[in-house]
């Protein structure tokens, strides 16, 4: 037999609502939105980004089922619910991800105890204006190969049209600099980077929900010795393809990094 929210003890129901109405937040499942709605009042809402949300059965629907920041909300450290009087908190951290600093959840419950209101506030982390490559980047950057995030590069193709391709060997130079080896020294890579042509590559780590966008110029390396230097940064499978040392030395100007990393949205303007 179900047990009757209202014969128990008010800070227990209260913690239950909490913690019900949290699952459902974090993981989109329906049978926990449905219980944090056993102990919402007839006329609850909730507040999420300016938007209010009113009734019980609208805010079960809007706290279950899969939402754009749903998959941010389950890699959270949620924080034990705190209740006092007709009022309750609960937050998160998210270290791990590109995504807000913190996110709170406020609720006010009734003179029977159950949910009134729900309001998230969200703190985002604080952007970043940089004019050199920072260390975060340096290390997504040089282990997306390793970490099955691979560069994708663009440039503009003879015909005219934007031409893709994953590039494993791409690297930090230096804090202002990229670099990588192409195989073909007569890639259309390689004649568009003669010719000036503008560059940019993405880097995605969907995990992470980390995402860099890099704009530049390219630069043919004819030098024996840095050809040399930018050979031995490349990732040792990726030696594997040219032992000769065959292809061309690229060297990547970065005019401008934006992005959105663990610690906050990031723009790397480098001085020249």
């Amino acid at each position: 037999m179900p047990r009757n929210h209202a014969s128990m003890p008010q800070t227990d129901a209260r913690h239950r609502a909490i913690h019900h109405f949290v699952r459902a937040w974090r993981t989109g499942e329906r049978t926990a939105a449905a219980h944090a709605a056993s102990f919402f009042a007839p006329d609850v809402s909730l507040v999420v980004g300016g938007q209010r949300t009113t009734g019980a059965a609208a805010v079960a629907d809007r706290i279950g089922g899969l939402w754009p920041q749903t998959g941010v909300y389950a890699q959270g450290e949620w924080t034990t619910p705190e209740v006092t009087g007709n009022e309750g908190r609960v937050s998160a951290v998210f270290p791990h991800l590109a995504s807000p600093a913190s996110v709170t959840l406020q609720f006010r419950f009734d003179a029977e105890g159950r949910v009134a209101h729900v309001e998230e506030s969200v703190v985002a982390a604080a952007p970043r204006k940089l004019a050199s490559i920072p260390d975060d980047v340096r290390a997504a950057i040089d282990g997306a190969l390793a970490n099955n995030t691979p560069m994708t590069f663009a440039h503009n193709g003879e015909d005219g049209y934007p031409t893709l391709s994953l590039r494993g060997s791409v690297q930090v130079y230096d804090g202002s600099t990229l670099c990588m080896w192409v195989r073909n020294p007569e890639s259309s890579i390689v004649r568009a980077i003669r010719a000036g042509s503008p560059l940019s590559l993405l880097y995605r780590n969907s995990a992470k929900r980390f995402t860099l966008v890099v704009r530049g110029k390219g630069e043919i390396v004819e030098d024996a010795a840095a050809r040399d230097e930018i050979f031995e940064r490349v990732p040792e499978v990726e030696k594997y393809h040219v032992p000769a040392r065959t292809g061309a030395a690229v060297l990547i100007h970065v005019e401008r990094i934006n992005g959105n990393t663990p610690t906050g949205g990031l723009t790397v303007v480098p001085e020249r």
